[in-house]
């Protein structure tokens, strides 16, 4: 039975859970993911952000929410790692959602 939504907050450990997920995620069994990105956590943590990325890139899009209104920032749409880096750079200081959402 396919899965509609995971949420996942785990201040920084995103790759880790993704990695975790990676059958689930190849068999295509999850619609949704919702996480909240924060770079800086992720970077203490000794993760890179861009693994992020490539871990949901493959199956998913990324929408962008920013994190006080819950609504789309501009277009809300990461085209690519480049995009995605430019996210990163921006939000070093901050935190907000990724919204991956499986695409057609």
């Amino acid at each position: 039975m396919p899965i509609d939504c995971i949420k996942i907050d785990v201040e920084g450990a995103e790759v880790l859970i993704l990695d975790g997920m990676s059958e689930m995620l190849e068999q295509k069994a999850v619609a949704t993911i919702i996480t909240e990105f924060c770079p800086k956590i992720m970077l203490n943590s000794g993760l890179k952000p861009i693994q992020l990325y490539n871990r949901i890139s493959p199956g998913f899009s990324i929408s962008v929410v920013e994190s006080e209104f819950r609504q789309v920032v501009g277009d809300g749409s990461i085209q690519d790692a480049e995009q995605f880096l430019k996210l990163e750079n921006s939000l070093l200081n901050s935190g907000s959602f990724v919204r991956p959402a499986r695409t057609a």
